[in-house]
């Protein structure tokens, strides 16, 4: 039978990320900020009881009875995971996850689902999707001030209990400033593609492409510890951390793709974006001249189209709606404009189906979506890897909630890989894209530098 135990409250989800981290495959997908209206809920979980990587058409699967590989959709596997009852929340239905898949799809996933040629960038080194089956998490309700270990049938979690009772130590400590990040895109080299693009915009091929560029810096220390730093300085309601064999992923997303619950499917993009200003008075200006900008409602009515297409690659005709439009989110460090449209999912359409058609999210892609893709692929010198891909749970129940994995770092091999991105439309300008790029990523971790 399954079990849902009551634990401490767990105010801080790190020390016991910490502890679990040796058990492996630790991960934690995380409301950092709980000001906003979604974040609400921690989940943590490691030692997954089978995980699957996925590089190109290749699935190499691992689990009990060994490994294996095959060019079947990865979601094939993921979908049998999912067979498995789902932990019994009773009284607890409003919990986001009940044992089941959490996993990572990095943006070239894309290339498995959509009819896109080979990637001409070098690969990331990141697997295209890595996900696991978790058997038993730990879920805290920051609303209710409760924390649970849940467990499927088959769970074999660690001695969680008797850790909490002995104590747990602090998260580890940075005790150095976070890395210094280098743009390896020059500006030469930037405006040479923001011309394509525009030529392609003037052209037709295209209405927005989503432009992109990686920094890059040395970095040997803990990534549990950077993610600490950065979590309290950036909180953000999408945040999560994913430990594998092949890097660390540490990202700070302010941007759900999709959620699933009930039947109803809900997607939130973001695009619109303007810096924030200590001083209130200007900080509020700032706002409403984001509100009022022609530019960047006329960017997100672009992606809500887009995104109102993809859910109706899953929906019940006649189901989506559009809740809200250009709604104002203000974070940390920038103001953003946020659209909400949802849809009612057709009865034979799984949330993983649903996600597998809409992937990528098109808020990091451009409009149409695989035209801006294929330019994407053109112009872009180094793979996106984890980066504008997402992190995403589902389980047995039909419960699945996911982010975009944008202000998203990569710590692999002694260094720590950072993008940053913006759309293009018809009047962007270089200047303004170029510094919107750098102060994306020096927002995030500290100042950026160009290429020079």
């Amino acid at each position: 039978m399954s079990t849902l135990q009551t634990l401490p409250y767990q105010t801080d989800p790190l020390p016991l990320l910490a502890a679990l981290r040796p058990y492996g495959g630790a991960v934690l997908l995380h409301s950092a900020d709980r000001t906003h209206p979604d974040g609400r809920f921690d989940v943590v979980a490691a030692a997954p009881t089978a995980w699957l990587t996925t590089r190109g058409p290749g699935t190499c699967i691992h689990g009990p009875d060994g490994s294996r590989t095959t060019t079947a959709s990865p979601f094939d596997t993921l979908e049998q995971w999912l067979e498995s009852p789902a932990a019994e929340l009773i009284g607890e239905e409003a919990l986001p996850f009940a044992g089941g898949v959490i996993g990572l799809a990095g943006y070239d996933l894309v290339r498995v689902l959509e009819p896109l040629p080979p990637r001409r960038s070098p690969a990331s080194g990141f697997p295209d999707l890595i996900a696991g089956r978790y058997a038993w998490a730990v879920v805290t309700d920051h609303h209710t001030g409760t924390t649970r270990l849940l467990q499927m049938e088959d769970a074999r979690p660690p001695p969680i209990v008797e850790m909490l009772a002995a104590g747990l130590p602090a998260a580890p400590c940075l005790g150095r400033k976070a890395p210094h990040l280098r743009g390896e895109t020059d500006p030469d080299a930037y405006a040479r593609s923001f011309q394509r693009i525009q030529d392609y915009i003037r052209a037709g091929d295209c209405y927005q492409v989503n432009l992109a560029m990686r920094f890059t810096g040395r970095f040997d220390g803990d990534p549990l510890a950077l993610y600490a730093h950065l979590a309290q300085r950036h909180p953000a309601p999408f945040a999560g951390f994913l430990d594998t064999a092949y890097g660390t992923v540490l990202s700070f997303s302010p941007e759900r793709f999709l959620r699933t619950a009930d039947g109803v499917i809900e997607t939130c993009p973001i695009k619109g974006t303007q810096p924030r200003s200590s001083d209130p008075v200007e900080d509020r200006q700032l706002a409403a001249a984001l509100l009022a900008s022609a530019k960047d409602r006329a960017e997100n009515l672009m992606i809500v189209d887009l995104l109102r297409n993809d859910l109706g690659r899953s929906c019940v005709a006649g189901s989506i709606e559009v809740s809200s439009l250009f709604g104002l989110e203000s974070f940390g460090s920038v103001h953003h404009l946020v659209s909400r449209i949802r849809g009612r999912l057709a009865p034979d359409i799984s949330p993983l189906a649903a996600f597998a058609r809409a992937f990528p999210g098109g808020s990091i892609t451009g409009a149409p979506k695989i035209r801006a893709m294929q330019i994407i692929d053109e112009l872009e010198p180094h793979a996106r890897g984890p980066y504008c891909g997402s992190l995403f749970m589902v389980d047995g129940r039909g419960r699945m909630d996911s982010s975009i994995t944008i202000r998203t770092l990569l710590a692999r091999h002694g260094h720590l890989h950072c993008w940053g991105g913006g759309g293009l439309v018809a009047d962007s300008t270089l200047t303004d894209e170029w510094a919107e790029i750098h102060h994306k990523v020096g927002a995030l971790i500290g100042k950026a530098e160009a290429e020079s």
